[in-house]
């Protein structure tokens, strides 16, 4: 019945009958021919037509099948007939009719009579890609257009417009993505389940359906769909012994709608319950006959017949009459060695007997071979790898000289039938082949009959081919009038001369003595009476000589050296190298001057054969030596304890070890920079760990821990590793001419080290050694072919030295300008030559060319070169070349003009100033020529050259070449640049200074890094070399480490620190057994600079700054000021840490200052200062007319100053300093420049009036200023009156002088001075409170005068330094006591993991305490108490009963 029509597609139902194998459904046009049929499984009850015409009646046809009982008949009902037809569609509605992965078919409905449109416009479009249309005019009878040529597994948009007229409608289609590319069972095959997996679909973002169903069963399961990587599934529950016909297909969904590709298969069976073996009458690919032989033992029970060939299958027979009795194993593996085993099953306790015979399996035919290309004188074919085992393939061929045989390795799927006849066929062989111990045994043949093609008049082909001929072919020219054949033969990169001319009457000739791996064009010409036709021609290379004496020179568990010899003549570009690991061929290309090459990531302890041959030129012309092989060269089996890197990705590091001789051994790996610590998971028996998640590029050491725990012993051992960086970015051609090429990229998205960048370049197919490193992102490719095709790639290269790393690498291909007729370039300049090349002319009638100079003299070429070196020039000058040809008959060509300029003198003589463990700096003298800089770099051994400096040439000529590696020899150059040409280098030779062994150095520092240099040790016994940087933070420990292999650059910047924080950096000397600390040393990272700084409020005389010190540790925050001379004005101004703004006073009225804020350390061995955060201008107010102001003072003398009057004919000042309470002592002074006046003579501590007054115009200001007093005398601190956290001190009274008061401070180890107490003048003494547990402090004491008042003044300090007490274990101390807090000390307690209990309790209440980590301090303050109450203050050790 019909269950839906549609204008494409018609759907079908039918009722089934149980007894029904399958069905064939088959359909057909109206007045058409009947389709194929379709099989369905019997199971099926509908199916959809598609791919229909419109509006047209087809005829179905349902036959029912009914399968023979194992004869292979069949029998087929009459058909079931249904007549229908396909919808109409709608004027302008668009349908697919077809679609594959490469095209899609369409048809739409036609337009309604009198549109008035000429024809249809259908387009197809991807996103963002040209569109694809095709007409169809309104009077074609079908309506369908294809697109053909289409991308897989993509979304299209078809657009159906009337020209001209409106665009109707528009429908999306998605092509059907390819199918996985091979589809194979993965072991072990179980009686009920296969295991399949397969390789990816080719087409993106897809997923898979899997299918399966009974071999010559056409009811389809589906098993489900498998999403992202994940490429098997398990097919469970089937019937043993039973081959399944298994489908993956490849699925698209794409803005809803979904595309599958055709069905990649593959047949497997699942193992046979089998019981037995015995005489084998017949093999197959897939089953064994095997004949028993009856037994006449009166005492035979029954047969036991084994057949193994690994897996086991056993099978019980009775006992029967006749002779003999036949079993059939079926199902299995082609190719594949089985032992059979029959047991003769006795009664009692005899003894069984047994016969046993081994066979191997056939090996399964490809299923499908077919011709990939072919010409006049090749076919090319390809095959499929067949199913099960096999060791080969022997290809036959049939020529007219009989048989050709051909045995290719299994890895081998395609073929070249070369050196054939035109127009001929050449039947095909192709036999799979296995090793058994009866021989080869070989498959049936697939066959197949190519031909070769037809050869054209005049079309050259290749005939046969040696290291010193070439034979070739043409096809005859069809002309009574022709005489004879030309045939002529150049090579390529040789002179433009005809050589081999020969004249040919048959159409093939063989060309004799050439160059091996030459190119050579060849040329065949007819020839007539009186003339020489068109000529036709071939370019063909030559085999090249292959390389001899290839041998195994060294090896280890994971590499093999190979070495060889290369020929001695001809041509060739490369190497090629090739070796089978794991059932798969790896292929090398390596540079031409290659004579050696370590093989890597190869397994311990196995056999490999490798094969090299030679390989000239690229493309369509390359040819490829003969092959010579090494067979049975051996890794190295991997020792106990050997631990190495066996691979690495940009995100994966792989290591293998050799396994510990102990019982029991367990093994641990740690990655360093952490990734997760140690592992603990390897498991007993597993000698190998894979770290993933790893950054890019970043260097890394790999530890093995193992233990014996029978033995008691362990052992480390540890090996170094970088992950390979992240490739560049965006790589382009940004500029090219005839001999050059500008490239340039971007830094990959992830940096995680130092990065340089390696760019190989050769011409296209062609490996050579052209590589460079640069650390920038532009590069320059000069001495270029013009006209030529190149490949350059660009790798980024983490690292330096030999733990650097490559990239995979980004390429481009680009081809270099032609070179024109008479266009006139540059190959080569020096300071005194310029090197000249010009395109030939296409002209016989010039005798040579004529070169002018400018300035210079004229030169005439030679016709047969296009190339000329100037010489005897003058550095860095322009020079102008004119250039045209002198011919027989005028007029001549026009003259072409270029302008090139002469590189500049090379500088002097380098030399080096001065070196340091990782620096050298060097001088040199100038170039004698026009210079506009200096190009520096160095060259580390074995490495590239790096450009370090440039230098402008009215510089200091010096620079200074930092991190560098110790005690290392380094080539420096130096180079003169003129625009963009160098000269030669001058260079020397220098060597940085050498660490003694063991000795670990601080080089640089900052406040997040520090640099260290080592003198690392290099026994047998030294696995590495490691530096740690250790400091304490919040009472925990933290360590940042970094190991080397013995034979790496001793330096390493520890980056990511803690500001202001003291480390300890250890050199530690890894050996197998152990680790030796051979040296420490202790460095400071400096201080961070203060947030931020800036200017508050500003006066006359003060400053208010304001600023925020960082988060992390400082000591103290140090305010500078610097007049506009760049002189420093006063003291530094050292503040407390706390400190956010500071008012600095007494300074110059209307004058300008800079101040600088940083932050500081207090250090083992000084004072380390932060960065310097800077206020270049800060101006006081100036001072107003006769306003005083005081610039400084003594005990006996006033300095002042004070603002101009405002009369323009002011020309004296009067000064006047009368003592306030008597006005006795007044001065009088004339004053008359600068508006400064020193009074002299003055009271200690006095408090004066100071009048300024102005003549003619009467003005008077006063001002109210007070001296300095005396100092106190005689300060002293008894050794009795000090404490742990105390200090008393008594002193005496100026002798002379006013004052009235006294002022004390301390200053700690942090170099701040603190103001800690104020007595007036009548008390001599004072008991400094809360200090410090044992440190040394300075105790000063100043005399005041004028106490609490506004012109207090303080003397100078007289001051004693002296150092508090220690403290026993638990011996306690009030340190403070304020009104609501008490502040207690003790001394701590020896021991691990000690915690402190600090209590403090009052009558009526409950104890209040503190707990104190071991490690912090012991000092402790309790706060929020009661003012004027008595406490009691004790602490404890915790959870015990000590206390004080």
């Amino acid at each position: 019945m019909i269950e839906d029509t549609g204008v494409t597609s018609i759907e079908v139902s039918w009722f089934r009958n149980v007894n029904m194998d399958h069905f064939y459904l088959s359909w057909a046009p109206a007045h058409g021919n009947e389709e194929q049929p379709v099989t369905l499984g019997g199971d099926t009850s509908d199916f959809l037509i598609t791919g229909l015409s419109p509006d047209t009646p087809y005829t179905i046809y349902l036959y029912a099948v009914t399968e023979g009982a194992g004869d292979g008949t069949q029998t087929i009902s009459a058909p079931t007939i249904l007549n229908t037809r396909t919808l109409l569609s709608l004027p302008g509605e668009i349908f697919i009719r077809s679609c594959t992965s490469s095209s899609v078919s369409v048809t739409w409905g036609a337009a309604l009579p009198g549109t008035g449109f000429l024809r249809y416009r259908v387009s197809i479009s991807p996103p963002d890609a040209i569109e694809d249309s095709s007409f169809v005019y309104s009077t074609e009878p079908d309506l369908f257009a294809t697109f053909e040529g289409l991308n897989d597994a993509a979304l299209y948009t078809i657009t159906l417009t009337l020209e001209p007229g409106i665009e109707t409608t528009t429908i999306l289609q998605v092509t059907k993505p390819l199918p996985p590319t091979e589809v194979f069972s993965v072991p072990v095959i179980t009686p009920i389940s296969i295991r399949i997996a397969w390789h990816p679909s080719p087409s993106p973002d897809v997923y898979y359906e899997v299918t399966y169903s009974e071999q010559f069963d056409f009811n389809v399961i589906l098993d489900g769909t498998v999403f992202g990587t994940d490429l098997e599934a398990l097919l469970e529950g089937l019937t043993p012994s039973t081959v399944y016909d298994i489908a993956v297909r490849a699925v698209i969904t794409r803005s809803g709608i979904t595309a599958k590709s055709a069905p990649e298969s593959v047949l497997e069976s699942t193992r046979a319950l089998a019981a037995g073996e015995i005489w084998v009458r017949g093999v197959t690919s897939t089953d064994v006959d095997l004949l028993i032989g009856s037994t006449n033992n009166p005492n035979a029970l029954w047969y036991d017949l084994v057949l193994t060939n690994g897996a086991t299958m056993t099978r019980r027979l009775e006992l029967v009459d006749e002779d003999f009795q036949s079993t059939i194993f079926l199902d299995l593996l082609p190719g594949t060695e089985y032992e059979a085993t029959l047991t003769i099953v006795l009664s009692g306790n005899a003894n069984d007997p047994q016969t046993s015979t081994t066979f191997t399996t056939r090996p399964e035919a490809t299923q499908i071979i077919e011709v990939d290309n072919a010409g006049p004188t090749f076919i090319e074919i390809s095959w499929y790898p067949p199913f099960g085992n096999y060791d080969g393939f022997r290809l036959v061929y049939q020529t007219p000289d009989g048989p050709v045989e051909v045995f290719l390795s299994r890895n081998v799927f395609s073929y070249r039938l070369n050196f054939l006849d035109p127009g001929s066929s050449y039947p095909v062989e192709l036999y799979t082949t296995v090793d058994s111990l009866d021989g080869v045994l070989e498959s049936e043949a697939a066959t197949i009959e190519p031909s070769t093609t037809i050869l054209g008049e005049l079309e050259i082909a290749l005939r046969d081919l040696g290291t010193d001929f070439i034979e070739i072919v043409w096809g005859e020219v069809d002309d009574e009038d022709l005489a004879t054949y030309i045939v002529t033969l150049n090579p390529v990169e040789g002179d433009n001369i005809g050589m081999y001319p020969e004249y040919r009457l048959r159409p093939d000739f063989t060309f004799e003595n050439l160059v091996p791996g030459q190119l050579y064009t060849i040329t065949v010409a007819p020839v007539y009476p009186d003339s020489t036709g068109s000529s036709e021609e071939l370019l063909q290379r030559t085999t090249p000589l292959p390389p001899t004496d290839l041998d195994q020179i060294a090896s280890g568990p994971l590499s093999l050296t190979l070495e060889w010899a290369l020929p001695t003549e001809g041509v060739f570009d490369s190497l090629l190298l090739n070796y089978v690991e794991d059932g798969e061929e790896i292929v090398t290309l390596l540079p031409g001057d290659t004579t050696s090459f370590v093989v890597e990531s190869l397994e311990p302890g196995t056999t490999y054969d490798f094969c090299l041959r030679t390989v000239s030129g690229a493309g369509e012309t390359q040819q490829l030596s003969d092959i010579i092989c090494i067979e049975d060269a051996n890794t190295e089996i991997l020792q106990p304890k050997q631990l190495l890197v066996q691979d690495y990705t940009s995100t994966r590091i792989s290591v293998i070890w050799g396994a510990a001789v102990c019982v029991n051994a367990e093994y641990e790996v740690a990655i360093i920079p952490d990734n997760g610590g140690y592992n603990p998971s390897v498991e007993p028996g597993f000698t190998d760990y894979t770290f993933s998640g790893l950054l890019a590029g970043v260097e890394y050491v790999i530890e093995l821990t193992c233990r014996c725990p029978l033995d008691d012993q362990t052992f480390t051992t540890a090996v170094i590793q970088r992950t390979s960086p992240v490739p560049p970015i965006r790589l382009q051609l940004s500029d090219k001419g005839v001999n050059f090429a500008d490239l340039s990229w971007e830094d990959p998205i992830e940096i995680n080290d130092y990065l340089e960048y390696e760019v190989r370049y050769a011409e296209c197919g062609i490996l050579a050694v052209n590589n460079r490193v640069t650390d920038g992102t532009n590069f320059r490719i000069d001495g270029l072919e013009g006209g030529t095709c190149y490949v350059v790639e660009v790798r980024t290269q983490a690292g330096i030295g030999p733990t650097a790393t490559l990239s995979d690498p980004v390429s481009l291909e680009f081809t270099t300008d032609e070179l024109r007729p008479l266009q006139i370039i540059s190959t080569d300049k020096t300071d005194t030559t310029i090197t000249l090349l010009w395109g030939d002319i296409e002209r016989s009638d010039f005798t040579f060319y004529f070169l002018r100079q400018t300035p210079g003299s004229n030169t005439a070429v030679p016709l047969t070169t296009n190339t000329f070196t100037v010489s005897n020039l003058a550095p860095s000058t322009e020079y102008t070349f004119t250039l045209q040809t002198l011919l027989d008959n005028p007029p001549p060509v026009a003259p072409v003009e270029a302008t090139f300029s002469t590189c500049p003198a090379e500088p002097g003589d380098i030399t080096v100033d001065d070196r340091s463990f990782t620096t050298l700096t060097v001088s040199w003298t100038p170039s004698t020529s026009t210079v506009d800089y200096y190009l520096i770099t160095y060259t580390p051994p074995n490495d590239a050259e790096r450009v370090v400096a440039t230098v402008p040439f009215d510089d200091d000529l010096e620079t200074t070449i930092e991190n560098l590696n110790p005690g290392t020899e380094y080539t420096i150059k130096v180079y003169a640049v003129n625009g963009e040409l160098l000269s030669d280098p001058a260079q020397t030779v220098a060597n940085t200074e050498s660490v003694n062994e063991g000795l670990i150095l601080v080089t640089d520092y900052s406040s997040e890094t520090i640099s260290t240099v080592w003198g690392a040790r290099t026994q047998d016994d030294v696995i590495l070399n490691r530096v740690t940087a250790t400091t304490t933070y919040d009472g925990v420990e933290e360590v940042s480490s970094y190991s080397q292999s013995p034979g790496a650059p001793p330096r390493y910047t520890f980056t990511g620190l803690r500001p202001g924080q003291r480390y300890v950096l250890e050199l530690t000397i890894q050996k197998e057994l152990g680790a030796d600390i051979v040296n420490e040393v202790v460095q400071y990272t400096r201080p961070e600079a203060p947030i931020f700084f800036f200017v508050g409020e500003v006066t006359k005389r003060c400053i208010q700054t304001i600023f925020e010190g960082p988060d992390s540790n400082y000591d103290d925050i140090r305010l500078t000021l610097f007049d506009e001379e760049g002189v420093q004005y006063g003291d530094v101004i050292i503040l407390p840490p706390d400190t956010d703004e500071y008012k600095v006073c007494d300074l110059v009225p209307g004058s300008r200052f800079t101040l600088q804020v940083k932050t500081t350390i207090a250090t083992d061995t000084g004072r380390i200062d932060s960065d310097v955060l800077e206020i270049e201008t800060a101006e006081t107010l100036p001072l107003e007319p006769l306003e005083i102001t005081l610039l400084d003072k003594t005990t006996t003398r006033l300095d002042i100053a004070w603002g101009p009057s405002t009369d323009p004919l002011q020309s004296n000042y009067f000064i006047i300093a009368d003592l306030t309470l008597d006005e006795t002592d007044a001065q009088l002074i004339t004053n008359t420049d600068d508006n400064v006046a020193t009074l002299e003579g003055l009271i200690p501590g006095e408090l004066y009036t100071v009048r300024v007054q102005a003549e003619p115009s009467q003005e008077e200001s006063v001002a109210y200023l007070r001296t300095a007093p005396n100092q106190a005398r005689n300060l002293r601190i008894a050794g009795f009156e000090v404490t742990a956290t105390s200090i008393s001190i008594d002193w005496d009274p100026p002798v002379t002088g006013v004052y009235d008061g006294f002022e004390i401070a301390v200053t700690g180890p942090d170099g701040v001075r603190r103001r800690v107490g104020r007595v007036r003048a009548n008390v001599l003494e004072y008991i400094i409170h809360g200090l410090a547990v044992d440190t040394l402090y300075e105790v000063e004491v100043f005399a005041l005068a004028g106490y609490n008042s506004e012109q207090e003044c303080p003397s100078e300090p007289i001051s004693q330094t002296r150092q508090t007490d220690t403290l026993g274990p638990l011996a306690i101390e009030i340190a403070d006591v304020g009104t609501d807090s008490i502040t207690v000390a003790w001394g701590p307690v020896p021991g691990d993991n000690v915690v402190y209990v600090a209590n403090v309790q009052t009558v009526g209440e409950l104890p209040y305490e503190i707990l104190v980590d071991q490690g912090e301090p012991t000092v402790v303050t309790f706060n929020d108490l009661i003012s004027g109450r008595l406490y009691d203050v004790w602490v404890n050790v915790q959870d015990t009963m000590r206390l004080q």
